[in-house]
Formats: structure tokens, sequence, C-alpha cells
């Protein structure tokens, strides 16, 4: 753990006291471990210290999209658990990398829909209203409470998705190197958490 100090020296009746103010500085948030950051969409709450996402209305589809506090590194794994699930819809989340820092953009209701993320539903990856992947890995709506998912950018550029620590192979290539994981709970999903996952590649 980390501190900021300040001290003073003031003199009391001829004797000198001294005065050691420290503030700690919790440095696994800029460097250790992903958590959710503090702006996400509307219908969710964050809690669990930062590592849970819940949807607030469960009726309401949209409006369910959080992001990690900083940027992926390299071979990084953002990976949640699915801790709640509906069956009212047949959709499930979706999961992917925004290519922004959420703190610089509006919030769409949706986000596979811009051109800022790519994202994975069902068995396609979206960007700006089109699956640019078709047909890759497992489909994410049939994932069942306690199932993973996560997602990486290679310290080659490419742009990887995983099923309960099983790669399912590049999904695109050429992605820019500073992007920010990305959850959406997407009709049934109502709750997941960052879970850690070491990098799959050496």
């Amino acid at each position: 753990m980390n501190f900021d100090v300040i001290h003073s020296v003031e003199e009391v009746n001829g004797r000198r006291k001294f005065s050691i103010k420290g503030i700690s500085k919790d440095t696994n948030r800029t460097y250790g471990k992903l958590y959710f950051n503090r702006k996400h969409g509307k219908n969710i709450a964050i809690t669990g210290d930062g590592r849970t996402e819940q949807k607030l209305n469960l009726d309401e589809p949209h409006h369910s999209t959080a992001f990690t506090h900083r940027p992926l590194r390299n071979d990084e794994v953002f990976q949640v658990r699915l801790d709640k699930k509906n069956t009212k819809y047949s959709y499930s989340l979706g999961i992917g990398i925004l290519l922004k820092s959420p703190d610089d953009i509006d919030l769409p209701p949706q986000f596979w829909k811009t051109s800022l993320a790519w994202i994975m539903h069902n068995d396609k990856i979206y960007q700006n209203s089109t699956a640019v992947n078709q047909n890759y890995g497992k489909n994410l709506n049939e994932l069942q409470v306690g199932d993973r998912v996560g997602v990486m950018r290679s310290r080659f550029g490419a742009l990887h998705f995983f099923v309960n620590g099983v790669d399912q192979g590049p999904a695109l290539a050429h992605i820019p190197e500073t992007v920010y994981g990305l959850l959406e709970l997407w009709y049934n999903a109502a709750k997941a958490t960052i879970v850690d996952r070491e990098s799959s590649l050496r």
C-alpha cells in the first residue's frame, strides 16, 4: 500500500510539535485487479466492492452496460461470471471492448449499434449494427448461471473471446492498443461479477 504523506512543524510553549498526516492510495485500482468504472448504464448498480454489475429493472433490456475502470493490458482477460439469469427473453449478455474511455462518451442504450465498440452477442461479433464475424464460438444466449465469459486483446492486436476458460479463437485483427472491457446485461442476463483469470498467452 502506498501513502501520500504531508508533515508540518509548529512551536508551542518553546517546544516543537511535529504533525504527520497520510492518505493511503489503492494502487490495485490502477495497476492490479479490474473493477467496473463509476460511469455505467442507468439500469444497473455496481456492488461487491466494484466487481459486480446488477440490473435494476429486469424488464428493461437496455441501458445495462458497464466498463472496466482502466484499459486492458495486452493479453489481459476481462472475465465475468453470470450470477443470475431470467428466462423471459431469448437473449443474454454481451461482452466486448470499448475503443474510448467511458468517461469521454455519452452512453447509448446498447453498444452493438455504435462504432465505439466491438461486442459479442449470441454467436456474432457486432460493430455499428453489423455482424463483422458470424458463427463465432459458443452462442452466449445458451450461458447458464455460473458460466464465465471473457474478452482479451492479444499482444499481436487480435481480439479473442473466452467461454468457461476456453479460447474461442481470434475473432478480429488489428485492434487498437487502448481498449476497455465492456459488459452488457442484455435481456435475460441480470447479474454478473468480474472474476480473475491469468493471461492465456505467454
